[in-house]
């Protein structure tokens, strides 16, 4: 994944980042695992120290799930026709490198999504991931980051005891 040039969101000095519109999964695998991991379009400012998702717009497409996704982040306060102008060329180079006997009627009618967030999860609910078990994900992990925080020894048996029926 090439690094481009980009100004910090913060202090707008020139740093390296990866940036990433289009994640095509049938011509490159591995860029569903990018986008998912937060590699691509994050940027970390090592002069004034910015750490944060950059405002990309960004197309996913995977054609066994006949999944064609698009997220323009609302910071950039563009209208949509100049959404459709950015968006637009990297739809046709999806579409331009699907043979013709792939391509259908769902490439003509990309889904839009508000948010990031709602952009993730219809990707992972096409792996049947839902909502429910990305909470349940999350309530672990918070509950694993308050035991490694617990300091005392009864503390820590205790919360174990009080979840031990929740995991």
């Amino acid at each position: 994944m090439p690094q481009t040039q980009i100004a910090c969101p913060r202090c707008k000095q020139l740093i390296s980042a990866n940036v990433e519109q289009l994640f095509d999964v049938t011509a490159d695998p591995p860029a569903k695992q990018r986008l998912l991991s937060g590699q691509s379009n994050f940027a970390q400012c090592p002069h004034c120290g910015y750490q944060g998702r950059l405002a990309t717009p960004v197309v996913y497409h995977d054609n066994a799930k006949e999944l064609l996704l698009t997220f323009f982040p609302p910071e950039l306060m563009l209208p949509v026709n100049e959404q459709e102008r950015i968006i637009g060329p990297l739809i046709k180079q999806v579409t331009d490198r699907l043979p013709a006997e792939k391509r259908k009627a769902y490439l003509l009618s990309p889904q839009a999504n508000l948010t990031y967030e709602s952009f993730l999860q219809t990707i992972l609910g096409k792996d049947g991931i839902t909502p429910e078990m990305l909470k349940e994900q999350q309530e672990r992990v918070q509950f694993l980051e308050r035991l490694m925080q617990v300091t005392s020894k009864d503390v820590r048996s205790e919360l174990i005891k009080q979840n031990e029926k929740n995991y």
